[in-house]
């Protein structure tokens, strides 16, 4: 994940040397720096938007993941209940 958090916001430093190549071949020099100053405005828009998406997808793949543990749980056999051999004790010797 590191890798792509540098690669979406490292993506300003691909638009400056492809900015530089179209002014040498295209000529038309306000255009590409009106073009380039947009995207380098844009970018972190989405940037931040993509980021917030997988905060939301990691953050929804953790509860499913706890509502499935406490479901495993919860599912387990009640225990089963012991009784007596012989149901009427008697109440001897008592001190009340």
């Amino acid at each position: 994940m590191t890798v792509y958090t540098v690669i979406i916001h490292g993506f300003a430093y691909v638009l400056v040397p492809v900015a530089i190549l179209l002014i040498g071949h295209s000529g038309n020099l306000p255009e590409t720096l009106l073009n380039l100053f947009f995207y380098i405005l844009i970018t972190p828009v989405f940037a931040q938007s993509i980021m917030k998406s997988m905060y939301l997808n990691q953050a929804m793949g953790q509860a499913l993941e706890a509502v499935k543990r406490t479901e495993e749980l919860t599912n387990a056999p009640p225990p089963a209940l012991q009784r007596h051999p012989d149901p009427d004790v008697p109440l001897q010797d008592i001190i009340s």
